[in-house]
């Protein structure tokens, strides 16, 4: 099923994200295992960045692992949600109107996305 492909690696690669983060944080983790895995990413064609148009273009057309396909859609869904996010929060609090964070959300989505 198309939707499930890359999936474990994309899970893979939103945990091991967290575990950066939070031993950035200065918290530990007891399960160091995925900070010894190499979750680089590929190099976009030159003059473009990841999305996930591109990166399923690429997987369709075996330029890249359906491995590094699910590490490039979860690289670019945190990307995604590092902007999100914190919008939410700013619009809660009303730091920002209601166009603005839709204006925010409309283009981290098109960046995240391709289309």
């Amino acid at each position: 099923m198309l939707g499930l492909i890359g999936l474990q690696d994309s899970i893979n690669y939103m945990l091991y994200e967290c575990a950066k983060e939070s031993i950035e944080n200065g918290y530990t983790i007891s399960d160091k295992s995925l900070l010894d895995i190499d979750f680089t990413l590929p190099e976009p064609p030159k003059g473009k960045v990841w999305n996930k148009k591109l990166a399923m273009d690429y997987f369709s057309s075996d330029k890249i692992s359906e491995q590094k396909l699910g590490y490039i859609l979860a690289a670019i869904e945190y990307e995604y949600q590092k902007v999100v996010w914190p919008a939410e929060d700013d619009l809660a609090a009303g730091k920002i109107s209601e166009a603005k964070f839709n204006q925010i959300v409309k283009k981290a989505k098109l960046i995240w996305l391709g289309e």
